[in-house]
């Protein structure tokens, strides 16, 4: 695949402008990218040769561009860890947050991302967290540019009833810092379920 192949097949999941510039940092690079469905447990993530199998870095593909440009430079900087330190530092640590600024420096203004989120986004990097889901603030503003209209915990009254896909119905409970203790319906069961948990409103 040619550079500018391979830039035509990204810019449809990158912010406009933004497939160049990770084409530089990708292309001559001893890894693969794979752009998957989505996956409900994290949005993209980075695995180091094993077997037949080089680097390898993939990313949800149903992501809004912004997200999806903020997830595959969160992957590529494990990659650019691995390869300087191998497996001898801490995944998310010091080594790896250092990384993961230096590289989105190029992306981070306003011809990038749109001056609200920029503002968001800048904070969020003074000390980034192992996902960007992890950062409620930041989570709720990339959820503002997400094509679906989606439901949050967070967005429901207490002992409201919703659904989580796979594991059933639950009553939301008390808050518990950033999650929420809540009774799975059928087996009684008491669970803490993060606010930013993607649920079904059942209350409608």
């Amino acid at each position: 695949m040619t550079r500018t192949e391979f830039a035509n097949s990204l810019q449809p999941y990158l912010p406009d402008g933004t497939a160049e510039k990770i084409v530089e940092l990708l292309y001559d690079k001893p890894l693969s990218l794979k752009i998957c469905r989505n996956r409900t447990t994290k949005y993209g993530d980075y695995r180091p040769p094993h077997g037949r199998h080089g680097h390898r870095i993939s990313v949800n593909g149903d992501l809004n561009p912004y997200a999806f440009l903020i997830t595959l430079i969160h992957e590529y900087a494990h990659y650019l860890v691995n390869e300087h330190y191998s497996r001898t530092v801490n995944p998310h640590g010091k080594e790896w947050k250092f990384t993961f600024k230096q590289e989105m420096i190029p992306f981070l203004n306003d011809e990038v991302f749109p001056y609200d989120l920029l503002l968001i986004l800048q904070d969020h990097m003074k000390n980034p967290k192992a996902s960007s889901a992890s950062d409620h603030r930041l989570r709720k503003a990339l959820m503002e540019y997400d094509k679906d209209e989606k439901t949050l915990l967070d967005d429901l009254p207490e002992q409201a009833l919703f659904m989580i896909p796979n594991k059933g119905v639950f009553r939301k409970g008390e808050k518990k810092r950033t999650r929420y203790l809540c009774q799975h319906v059928e087996s009684k069961k008491w669970f803490m379920v993060h606010g930013l948990a993607e649920v079904e409103n059942l209350n409608t």
